[in-house]
This record gives structure tokens, C-alpha cells and sequence, in this order.
């Protein structure tokens, strides 16, 4: 577990009201289990969110984890010195992954994303 990652997760969940799930394993089947340092609920995949720190972790099962409803991320673990809780990158962070949880309990920082237009 990434000590440094997951107290600023913590930082931003008691800030943010976000819920998250850490650590978080994956049952695949087949005796295949991942595990991601962190689950990030009700934002990007029907599931959520899976926060990884290596994308050889992850990679393999994208298709995987796609088909069970579950975005992922890779993120870097935050060097101790890092360690001052960043309030508008998390809000970004969140408003690009999407908030996919009840409408009504959309948080009100949430940004709106601007649309593809084609």
C-alpha cells in the first residue's frame, strides 16, 4: 500500500465526501485477483475508479475490468516532500473520471466536462 498516495486520498475524501475503498481487490475468476491501491467510488467506471501505481499491474485486465464497470487510473505516488493535499487537482482529476453515481448526490464541485463536438 502507498502510504503517501493513500493520505491524500484520505485528504481529499474528508474534504471532498468522496468514498473510497482501500485497498480494493478484483476477483477476475480463473484465480486472478487484482488489487489496486485504492477503489474511488461513484466517479469514472459504473463501479468506480481503481487507482493503480504501476500500469503493468492493471494493463493485462483492461478489457476485464472494463467489461465488469470499473475505470482505472495510474497515478504516481507522491513523494514525501509532496505532501500538501492539492484541493483543485483532485476536483479536476474527478470532474475529467465523471461523476456516474445518482444524479441527486452529484457533489456541487464537480465540473461540467465540454463535449466532443464531431
Amino acid at each position: 500500500m502507498s502510504k503517501n498516495l493513500l493520505k491524500h486520498w484520505e485528504a481529499a475524501r474528508d474534504d471532498l465526501g468522496i468514498d473510497i475503498v482501500a485497498p480494493y481487490k478484483v476477483d477476475l475468476g480463473n484465480d486472478v485477483k487484482v488489487q489496486a491501491e485504492i477503489l474511488v467510488k461513484n466517479f469514472g467506471g459504473k463501479i468506480g475508479t481503481l487507482v493503480f501505481t504501476n500500469t503493468n499491474a492493471v494493463r493485462p485486465y483492461d478489457e476485464q475490468l472494463c467489461n465488469l464497470g470499473y475505470g482505472w487510473s495510474v497515478l504516481d505516488e507522491p513523494a514525501s516532500h509532496e505532501m500538501i493535499y492539492n484541493r483543485e487537482g483532485f476536483i479536476d482529476m474527478l470532474s475529467e473520471w465523471e461523476w456516474v453515481g445518482d444524479a441527486d448526490k452529484k457533489p456541487s464541485w464537480v465540473k461540467e466536462q465540454a463535449q466532443d463536438s464531431e
